[in-house]
């Protein structure tokens, strides 16, 4: 039998943070979140696990009841540095690239009550945030121009909102600081491959959980971002604990 091929249209959504932060805080804000340090070696732990105690003991020993840990990180702005070098035939070196980070991160304990409901959704776990430096234009191109920051908007709106302030929601000059990306899980995982006929069939088809638990993703890396790109003051702290100080959050 020939292989068949299914095109599904998915109405994918991609988040974007900008923060005034320089993006050296923000990454040292998410390795600590991430627990980047404690995480290194999971692979090789998920490799050996074979009960659910155990994978729950190997995740919770690194999470520390946070929500996602790290997996990888890949530095894009490495890639674009060794090009230009390559190819131009001037002596002198390029400028710096504004750095470029790509995080895998993730949480197999979330990945395994999502992909009961939709073996589909495994294509987009475990999830990646980009991670961008702003810097000035005339630091790249010679010019004398500013990035702009735009108010943020929640990715799941109220319906109503109330807004006392007098401040009107105006674009913020943004000469340097931090842009985060990704794909917002809820626009990728809730395709079923049940309804569609794919040939891979979940544990249980339960729509209702399905959306329940991609749609707690969603706001888990909300929360996340917004966590490592806040600028208001006292939000962070340095606290200690039984380990090492840390940098933690005030949620």
């Amino acid at each position: 039998m020939p292989p068949t091929t299914t095109l599904i249209p998915n109405p994918t959504k991609t988040v974007v943070i900008q923060s005034p932060l320089p993006i050296t805080t923000v990454l040292s804000r998410l390795d600590s979140i991430l627990h980047k340090q404690a995480s290194l070696d999971i692979m090789r732990k998920l490799s050996t696990v074979q009960t659910q105690q155990e994978l729950e003991s190997a995740v919770g020993g690194v999470t520390q009841g946070q929500d996602f840990l790290f997996f990888t990180q890949f530095p894009h702005h490495r890639l674009l540095s060794i090009h230009d070098n390559n190819g131009t035939s001037s002596p002198s070196p390029s400028k710096p690239k504004p750095q470029l980070f790509l995080y895998t991160i993730g949480n197999p304990l979330l990945a395994q009550r999502i992909i009961r409901l939709n073996p589909l959704a495994a294509g987009h776990i475990p999830p990646r945030i980009l991670v961008a430096e702003i810097q000035p234009e005339d630091d790249i191109n010679g010019d004398n121009k500013s990035g702009t920051l735009h108010p943020p908007t929640p990715i799941h709106p109220p319906s109503t909102t109330t807004d006392n302030s007098n401040t009107p929601l105006a674009a913020i000059p943004l000469n340097k600081g931090t842009v985060i990306s990704y794909t917002l899980p809820s626009s990728v995982m809730l395709q079923s491959p049940f309804a569609l006929g794919v040939g891979l069939r979940p544990d249980h088809m339960d729509w209702t959980a399905l959306r329940s638990e991609v749609m707690a993703l969603d706001d888990k890396l909300e929360k996340l971002v917004g966590r490592v790109m806040s600028v208001e003051e006292g939000d962070w702290e340095v606290k200690e604990n039984a380990n090492a100080k840390e940098l933690t959050a005030r949620i």
